[in-house]
């Protein structure tokens, strides 16, 4: 909460304060630097991408660029034990690796899998997951589990259980969403890819599934997240209990630190506040008090996550009729991945266990292999195997196996697949070809191919809540290409992982997955004196047609109450909310819906003018309610109000609002009404619209302590507060979602 996190820029590293030249994009650094950090050290494999710096032998070289890794003298492309400097290469079960490192020495096991890490292979080991139950006994042979609980009776203990509280003993999962198909019901309400009857927070958005009290309620959706009593607006350090809500700000700084432990034996519950800027010091530099800083912490927000890893992982193999299944490795860190088989032509993914919201997801690509031609790519937002985000990169255009017409294009590509089939041969065809236009969201217009030998870094930006999506690649320190924003909303968060459909080998390094902070906030009015002046017509660059859009939150529904929302102090412009009803007017021409309004609930209302047509209209909950045409108004030969007239958030000449405003944007056109009326299953559509055209949007989510509203539409103006309006936590992004995807 309190650190600045410094990061050098792509094709470079170091400590974010000195940085040298990384050729590789791995991390480290070619030559050493004048740190001491990890990431200070001179690179290992200066051309290869090696983040973890494995170094078997102690040489100069790192074991991924070494030829003979174990210095026993025999090149590794010819060594069966390449990790043991013993010459001796028998290999009694024939399956390529040698008896002197093999871990089932007499039982063919080329993947050596060893799930409890001890001298024995999953294949040759009587108790897989070493909790000292044989694995014929073991109701989660590959989960330790001593207590062998099972709350179902399924025989399928707690620990694996994809239906937790359902028998279903085969634990079938056709889509492989990680849920048994038995109890996969309940839908999806607040659009977080989490199926509703294990969803912790059902009716907010929320794909990490954090739940730091452990109360069963998901962070997102609990007032009191670290359950100390303390709801969370109130609460200096959120994420851990502190009672006592002391904030010991500047007069209490001379107190020295042997005093405050004098005073009192729960130190580590007193909310002290040393900087005086309103966050508890206990969480300063560790917002989720998870012991480690935020500057190390890849989501400083969710204490269950502090780094990357991979080591807990589950394959996806598209298509089961090939024969050839690709051989992965994921390395001892977690942020190295690799897929070894030069055989393989399936196309398949291997992707981590934990799910996600908004991310930042990096990574860097490489590919020896001088033939090699076909796809590596990565996955976001997976939810199963129908349905994920998937980036693409092909280095040759040519066609599937024999045909003619199925061809794959050279260059990056992002695609959503959305099918109805799962693991299917479809899948061979559906994602080689290019021309299979409908599940692209972008294709590379200079279809820049990669080319083996060479590293290539990505960075992945997802934002579900908005459908915001943005991916760059650089070589080195050169930004190969950048995709620009991209809007979907048709997964709305989920898992990443890795991508390949090709017979070659391919590397995946340095994976780092960062937590994007997303606060659903959203500004509160007292209804006393309370408002925000956003400026004129003409600051607002409104000269005739206008579109005011606004989602509203009422307190109450109070006979004769009057809740102004973007009025001028006259009223000659006005959206308001009175009582139950929305009322809009311009000039003297009125427009009213009775009895639309419910208390506490969130609404999408819409005020739109045409200087063209003449023409009033009013939206709500993105329907069409009402119009008026002026011309039966007698406004025809005066069609514009004064520039200088102000208009206001909150206020009237008589009366404040009394409520809650979220996403705030005033357009200088009249949007067109199907934008209005369809954005709505593809809210993309929408936010380009805004983008474009929008002359000021307020998303509401600036820090508590500001009276600034920073304006993110097309117009460089910004907004100050009067009185005292709050921002608050809204959980508005749930509402929006069901709204926009019924």
């Amino acid at each position: 909460m309190g650190s600045i996190i410094v990061k050098c820029r792509s094709g470079y590293a170091g400590n974010g304060k000195v940085c040298g030249l990384d050729s590789d994009n791995d991390g480290h650094p070619d030559d050493h630097l004048s740190c001491i950090e990890w990431g200070c050290r001179k690179d290992n494999c200066k051309l290869v991408p090696n983040s973890n710096q494995g170094n078997f032998d102690l040489d100069d070289l790192g074991d991924d660029c070494d030829p003979d890794k174990d210095n026993d003298g025999i090149l590794d492309s010819l060594d069966n034990c390449i990790f043991e400097t013993r010459k001796e290469q028998t290999d009694s079960d024939g399956d390529k690796i040698g008896d002197v490192c093999d871990n089932c020495i007499n039982s063919y096991n080329p993947d050596q899998k060893n799930t409890d890490g001890d001298s024995m292979g999953d294949t040759c080991d009587s108790d897989i997951d070493n909790d000292g139950i044989a694995n014929n006994f073991d109701n989660c042979p590959y989960i330790p589990n001593s207590n062998q609980d099972d709350l179902d009776t399924d025989m399928i203990g707690n620990a694996c259980d994809n239906c937790l509280s359902t028998y279903n003993n085969d634990q079938m999962d056709i889509n492989m969403n990680r849920v048994g198909d038995f109890c996969e019901f309940g839908g999806d309400s607040d659009g977080d890819s989490i199926i509703g009857s294990l969803d912790n927070c059902p009716l907010f958005a929320n794909a990490d599934q954090s739940d730091i009290d452990g109360d069963g309620e998901g962070d997102e959706c609990d007032g009191d997240r670290d359950g100390d009593g303390i709801i969370n607006e109130k609460d200096n350090c959120q994420y851990m209990k502190n009672e006592l809500q002391t904030d010991l700000n500047e007069s209490y700084q001379q107190i020295s630190m042997i005093e405050i432990y004098r005073q009192t034996s729960m130190v580590r519950i007193l909310q002290t506040d040393f900087k005086g800027d309103t966050v508890g010091d206990d969480c300063e530099d560790d917002g989720d008090v998870d012991g480690v800083p935020d500057t190390n912490d890849t989501c400083r927000y969710n204490p269950h996550i502090s780094k990357t890893s991979f080591l807990k992982y589950f394959t996806v193999n598209l298509d089961p009729l090939c024969s050839q299944k690709p051989v992965w490795k994921v390395k001892e860190n977690g942020g190295e991945v690799e897929q070894t088989s030069q055989e393989t032509l399936m196309p398949a993914l291997l992707i981590g266990e934990q799910t996600y919201g908004a991310i930042k997801y990096s990574g860097t690509w490489f590919v020896k292999d001088k033939d090699a031609n076909d796809f590596i790519g990565l996955v976001f937002g997976y939810v199963s195997n129908q349905r994920f985000y998937l980036v693409m990169w092909k280095r040759k255009t040519s066609n599937i196996g024999n045909s003619h017409f199925i061809t794959g294009i050279r260059g990056l590509a992002i695609k959503v697949v959305d099918v109805t089939f799962g693991q299917s041969p479809l899948y061979k065809e559906y994602l080689y070809d290019t021309f299979e236009t409908s599940s692209y969201l972008w294709l590379d217009p200079d279809m820049k191919p990669w080319e083996p030998g060479l590293s290539y870094r990505w960075y992945l930006i997802h934002k579900p809540s908005f459908g915001y999506i943005r991916l760059t690649v650089y070589r080195g320190n050169t930004l190969m290409t950048d995709s620009g924003a991209i809007y979907d909303s048709t997964i709305t968060g989920g898992r990443v992982g890795v991508f390949q459909y090709g017979n070659f080998s391919t590397l995946w390094s340095y994976l780092q997955v960062e937590c994007l902070e997303h606060r659903d906030t959203a500004l509160y009015f007292d209804g006393k004196d309370d408002y925000v002046a956003l400026g004129s017509l003409n600051d607002l660059k409104i000269t005739g047609s206008f579109t005011f859009e606004a989602w509203v939150k009422l307190d109450s529904m109070e006979p004769f109450s009057n809740n102004p929302i973007l009025c001028t102090m006259e009223r000659d412009i006005c959206l308001s909310a009175d009582s139950q009803n929305i009322i809009a007017t311009y000039r003297n021409a009125t427009l009213s819906v009775p009895n639309i309004l419910t208390e506490n609930n969130w609404h999408s209302i819409v005020l739109k003018y045409d200087n063209e047509d003449l023409v009033l209209e009013l939206f709500i909950n993105d329907s069409y309610k009402t119009s008026i045409s002026l011309l039966h108004e007698g406004l025809q030969e005066d069609r514009s109000i004064s520039d200088h007239v102000v208009i206001y958030l909150g206020r009237d000449l008589d009366y404040f609002l009394k409520g809650t405003l979220d996403n705030v944007r005033i357009y200088g056109i009249a949007v067109p009404s199907t934008k209005i009326l369809d954005p709505i299953k593809q809210t993309s559509l929408y936010v380009q619209v805004m983008q474009m055209y929008a002359n000021v949007e307020f998303k509401m989510e600036e820090q508590k302590n500001t009276n600034i509203l920073h304006n993110t539409g097309i117009l460089n103006i910004t907004a100050e507060l009067s009185g005292n309006p709050e921002f608050v936590e809204c959980h508005h992004d749930a509402k929006e979602f069901n709204q926009i995807q019924p």
